[in-house]
């Protein structure tokens, strides 16, 4: 393709309102999207892996050009004319004037490799204060995981085992070119070794899998969740994990999601749709009412709670660029109101699984220390951190709590 001035002008002005301004990275895409419609699917590809590499690596890429991180949209668009030079993008007309050849970007950009821990956080392209709390939170490992988190992420799909099998998924796959792996670590996961557009295959359409993290996957078998059982997704968004939970159960029992946004479950229920998970129950949790109609009534519940989301930077890399110490403080207290209250649906010997994105042990290991210390009645039965260095996946953590029954203290 051949790069435009204003093609390059609407890549600006997008980095702009996500950086500055505050607006999602995938929300400020797609509206470029819109407002461009005679874009090629090349053309979107481009700018959707120019946008998303550069705010992986926003102060890195500014350092690398040698130049102040600004809002000036003339220097944004400098700034992505060089990404592209430096990523080996044919310029044409559009590289004249451009003060640095390529050889120079990729000798200034390897100049931090070797530096030591002062320049950790530019190398890393994260906030000094984020870089800070971090190495003092997770400590040592924190350096692989930052490095594993500027990774651009792969194609993962879940299988959906209440229609097909892995292997017979993969066979579909093979037949259409799609090339594919599979880890033992991630029973149900596929991944793609090159980018295809999934969502237009008529596997999808008919349900035979779902895009979905491999960490991710971990997150429902954790639950223990059995045929028959009656299980509260208590925080299921669209649902990703809750249809994970019906094929856990043979689509057996019941699963009720929840959520504050009904849309989301709207969304949800198209979904379960499409992968014939019938057990599956929607409400919208509009009021403190609802909570409590359902107080010891769940065998498991599973609380996928709001987090910082620093365990997928590799998706969100501008969620590092959103975030504040307000921010996480505000998100903190969140998780713990929601552990406090919503733990009083799970039935006595019944199980809570706790879970975030989140490699932070503040949201993490010390928000299940609280709760068992605040709150009589509850025993932690394990714990897992999923970490980006060690799969090719995004971060989690999650702990499974049992609530004491009274045969517990015959």
């Amino acid at each position: 393709m051949t790069i435009k001035e204003q093609f390059i002008r609407e890549i600006a002005h997008a980095l702009l309102s996500i950086v500055f301004e505050g607006r999602f990275a995938d929300s400020a895409l797609q509206r470029k999207f819109r407002d461009n419609k005679q874009w090629s699917a090349e053309e979107k590809s481009v700018a959707a892996k120019t946008l998303y590499s550069l705010l992986r690596n926003w102060r890195r890429a500014w350092y690398t050009i040698r130049r102040e991180e600004t809002n000036d949209v003339v220097a944004l668009e400098r700034l992505i004319l060089m990404w592209m030079r430096l990523q080996g993008v044919n310029l044409h007309s559009m590289a004249n004037g451009l003060p640095y050849s390529k050889q120079d970007l990729q000798e200034r950009w390897s100049s931090l490799d070797d530096t030591d821990a002062t320049t950790f956080a530019l190398r890393m392209s994260l906030p000094d204060w984020l870089a800070e709390l971090c190495n003092r939170e997770i400590g040592d490992t924190f350096p692989s995981i930052a490095e594993a988190l500027l990774a651009e992420p792969t194609i993962t799909v879940r299988t959906n085992t209440l229609r097909t099998s892995v292997q017979e998924l993969r066979a579909l796959f093979d037949e259409q070119g799609i090339r594919t792996t599979v880890h033992d670590v991630f029973p149900d996961a596929i991944f793609l070794e090159q980018y295809h557009n999934v969502f237009a295959t008529t596997e999808f359409k008919n349900g035979l899998f779902e895009v979905q993290d491999a960490g991710s996957q971990l997150i429902a078998p954790f639950v223990q969740a059995e045929a028959g059982m009656r299980v509260v997704d208590a925080c299921a968004g669209s649902g990703g994990k809750a249809l994970h939970l019906a094929a856990c159960m043979q689509n057996k029992g019941r699963i009720l999601a929840l959520d504050t946004e009904a849309w989301k479950l709207n969304a949800l229920m198209e979904r379960s749709r499409r992968a014939g998970a019938s057990i599956i129950e929607t409400r919208a949790v509009n009021t403190t009412k609802v909570i409590k109609r359902l107080h010891d009534s769940a065998d498991r519940v599973l609380l996928d709670v709001p987090c910082s989301g620093l365990g997928v930077l590799r998706r969100n890399p501008d969620t590092k660029w959103h975030l504040s110490n307000d921010t996480l403080r505000t998100l903190r207290s969140t998780q713990q109101e929601i552990l406090r209250r919503y733990s009083l649906m799970v039935k006595p010997s019944g199980k809570l699984v706790y879970a975030t994105c989140s490699i932070l042990p503040s949201e993490n290991e010390e928000q299940v220390r609280w709760f068992i210390a605040n709150n009589h009645g509850w025993e932690l039965e394990e714990e897992r951190r999923i970490s980006p260095a060690d799969y090719n996946s995004d971060g989690f953590y999650m702990a499974r709590l049992r609530r004491i029954g009274l045969s517990d203290n015959d």
